[in-house]
C-alpha cells in the first residue's frame, strides 16, 4: 500500500509541475500581450495628441478664414465708397466745366 500511495504522489507531482509549467507559459504569453497592448495604448496616446493639434489648428484656420472674410467685405466696401467719391468728383467736374462754359 505505501508503494502504492508513493506513485500516486508521485503521478500527482508530475501533474502538478506540468500545470505549473503551463501556468508559466500562460503567464509569459500574457505578459507578452501586456507588452502589445502598452504598445499600442502608446500609439493611440500618440494620435490622440497629434489629432488635438490637428484640432487646434483647424480652429484656428476657421478663426482666420472668418476675419479673412470680414477684411474682403471691408475691401469691397471701401472699393463701392470709391466709386461713389469718382462719380461724386466726376459730377462736379462736369458741372464745373459747364458753368465755365456759361460763363
Amino acid at each position: 500500500e505505501l508503494r502504492s500511495r508513493s506513485d500516486e504522489l508521485q503521478q500527482r507531482d508530475l501533474l502538478l509541475k506540468r500545470r505549473d509549467e503551463e501556468l508559466a507559459e500562460v503567464n509569459a504569453q500574457l505578459a507578452d500581450l501586456q507588452g502589445l497592448f502598452d504598445d499600442v495604448n502608446q500609439q493611440l496616446l500618440t494620435e490622440c495628441s497629434r489629432i488635438e493639434h490637428l484640432q487646434e489648428s483647424m480652429t484656428v484656420c476657421a478663426r482666420q478664414t472668418k476675419e479673412l472674410e470680414q477684411l474682403r467685405r471691408m475691401l469691397d466696401d471701401s472699393h463701392t465708397m470709391l466709386e461713389q467719391v469718382r462719380d461724386a468728383l466726376e459730377a462736379e467736374r462736369s458741372e464745373r466745366v459747364r458753368l465755365v462754359g456759361v460763363l
